[in-house]
């Protein structure tokens, strides 16, 4: 009888992290493909070419800026997407510009409304879902001065998520690299400590213009010119994706005392023999056979555990302080003295 009261505490006034079993999981091979970026001034008048040229390249992923695209263009969109999915923002103001992406049918994916309020560059966002999962950002700085050009980007990338997944960043920046503002930009860039992060500057030495940086992947075999960059990325080996873990319970409601005395009774060795073990065998013993009946009559199911988000923002100070304004908080919830608010609000 103390055996079932203290397993009835156990397991239901009790979580017990022993439970909690990771499940097996298998490494994914590392997945390689072309990605590109073209300025190509006007995608109205160069559809089928861009089309074509996609489809020779190779190109999984081809970014595209000032392509000139306005709203009601639907002719271009409906062209571009007749052997590749097409997603884009137009520019609704002033000429050229425009930035989009063309990505090849095997890939889906879902387009995200602007990260920031910008007002020096053009930018077009979107998340893959197959046949993996990339961050890829298109952005477009128009010629002239830069004024909070790099303000803004640092917003923007400042905005961008951190959870492991790759991100590729392809830009057309019109910045000459003999000119400060290119040594500025690079330190931006630099200045974000992401794991595997390397700024990619491929372009030649006169200018900086049509550029990529990337995190969480590896890139090979770059073709650039001022204009075109192509290159290849390949996602490391990882894991799959990770189920839940999962909870080993007993359902002690359906236990029947006289059931389990009863299963007990004729588990044990006879009392002649259980008088002649030594305490820790026959405890050793006692303790095995009420786990074995315990076990048959209510059967371990399993369920999802519970997860708690991650919190890497939440450093031990703020803990502290939490704890702190909790405790204040209980305080004034007890006595109302002015005195406990203040120390609420402090």
């Amino acid at each position: 009888m103390f055996y079932r009261q203290s397993t009835w505490y156990r397991y239901k006034t009790k979580r017990n992290p022993h439970n909690l079993r990771p499940l097996c999981t298998s490494a994914a091979a590392p997945l390689s493909f072309t990605m590109g970026i073209w300025n190509c001034q006007s995608a109205v008048y160069k559809d089928d070419f861009i089309s074509a040229f996609a489809t020779q390249s190779i190109l999984s992923i081809l970014a595209l800026t000032e392509t000139w695209i306005r709203p009601e263009d639907t002719a271009t969109t409906a062209a571009l997407s007749n052997n590749f999915s097409f997603s884009n923002t137009p520019q609704h103001t002033g000429r050229g510009g425009g930035t989009g992406l063309l990505m090849h049918n095997n890939w889906t994916f879902s387009q995200h409304s602007s990260l920031c309020n910008n007002t020096t560059f053009e930018l077009h966002t979107i998340t893959t879902i197959q046949p993996t999962k990339i961050y890829v950002v298109v952005i477009y700085h128009p010629p002239g001065q830069l004024t909070n050009f790099l303000e803004e980007l640092y917003v923007l990338i400042s905005s961008l998520l951190e959870d492991g997944r790759p991100l590729v960043v392809l830009g057309y920046f019109n910045i000459h690299q003999d000119k400060p503002q290119a040594m500025e930009l690079n330190t931006l860039l630099a200045s974000f400590d992401w794991k595997d992060y390397t700024p990619q500057q491929h372009t030649d030495q006169a200018t900086n213009w049509t550029s990529f940086f990337t995190r969480n992947c590896i890139n090979s075999n770059i073709v650039s010119d001022n204009f075109f960059v192509q290159f290849n990325m390949t996602l490391p080996s990882t894991l799959k994706q990770t189920p839940p873990l999962v909870s080993f319970h007993s359902n002690l409601c359906s236990l029947s005392p006289s059931r389990l005395s009863t299963a007990v009774s004729t588990s044990l060795p006879t009392q002649n023999v259980f008088s002649m073990l030594d305490v820790n065998t026959a405890t050793d013993t006692l303790n095995s056979t009420l786990t074995i009946c315990l076990d048959n009559i209510c059967p371990l199911s399993c369920r999802p555990a519970r997860t708690t988000p991650p919190s890497p923002w939440l450093s031990d100070i703020l803990r502290e302080h939490q704890t702190d304004l909790r405790a204040a908080e209980r305080r004034w919830w007890k006595s109302r003295h002015p005195a406990d608010l203040e120390q609420t609000a402090g």
